[in-house]
């Protein structure tokens, strides 16, 4: 006689589907967290609250473009930023990119991205140059230079000269000028260090100039009978030619050199 299976006797579900609808859970929440998550960090990063720093995703070669690609970014609390003051900013990666930045030195993928990875001015060390620019020294005395001055601040330039007086007349040369070197520090060496280190000793600062404002700035040089003097601009100061009128060389400055050549000088714009 046939008998009719009871229900003890049928076979369990299989338990595999089970896990499959556990699993397909799990990583539903896992997403959500991460997605909050995500949303979190982006509000605080709009807010100010974190900082953006990028590691590499990939291995590069020196001589190698950065790109896009290459970077992935993390967001750190605020308060660490002193701890990362040498990784390339939020506001630098898209620069450095569209400026073709190229790796100094191999670097290993996971590295944080630093400013100290990329080649500076063909690796001479020094600030790069804008195109169709000059960059040149001028003295000026570290000890009557004002205690604020590093690589990256605005100042005016300004000179003595012996106009038959029986003091010399001091004239403003320049206004609203970037230092890009104090002595041998660059603003890249200022950013690299967190802005922390204080050149005590130089004897020259660097700004970039025109070609012809950099022969100009030469004859300033002879002429003048004392070193440049520098007043630091406020970083809300948006008067930028109170006494020149005009942006470059002053023109009375240039008059003097006219009249101890004894002629017009060459290139400049009147």
């Amino acid at each position: 006689m046939t008998q009719t299976p009871t229900a003890s006797s049928q076979s369990p579900a299989p338990s595999g589907s089970m896990t499959l609808v556990v699993i397909a859970i799990v990583l539903a929440l896992l997403a959500v967290v991460l997605v909050n998550i995500y949303v979190a960090n982006e509000r605080d990063d709009l807010a100010g609250n974190k900082i953006a720093i990028y590691h590499l995703n990939e291995s590069v070669k020196a001589g190698d473009k950065l790109a896009h690609k290459q970077v992935e970014r993390h967001l750190i609390p605020k308060e660490y930023a002193d701890e990362f003051n040498q990784a390339v900013s939020k506001e630098k990666i898209d620069e450095k990119i569209a400026e073709g930045a190229r790796f100094a030195r191999p670097v290993q993928s996971g590295r944080l991205l630093k400013y100290e990875h990329f080649i500076t001015d063909e690796g001479t060390g020094l600030p790069s140059v804008s195109k169709g620019m000059r960059l040149v020294a001028l003295p000026v005395d570290s000890r009557t230079a004002p205690g604020a001055l590093k690589p990256g601040v605005t100042v005016d330039i300004e000179a003595p000269f012996n106009v038959g007086g029986r003091i010399p007349m001091v004239y403003p040369v320049m206004e609203y000028v970037r230092v890009r070197a104090v002595g041998r520090r660059t603003v890249e060496d200022q950013r690299e260090g967190g802005g922390r280190r204080t050149v005590r000793s130089f004897r020259t600062i660097s700004i970039e100039v025109e070609p012809w404002q950099a022969n100009h700035l030469s004859m300033i040089e002879k002429l003048a009978v004392g070193e440049f003097v520098l007043h630091i601009r406020g970083v809300t100061d948006t008067d930028k030619y109170p006494k020149t009128k005009t942006p470059g060389i002053n023109s009375q400055v240039i008059k003097l050199i006219e009249a101890a050549l004894g002629r017009p000088l060459p290139g400049h714009r009147r």
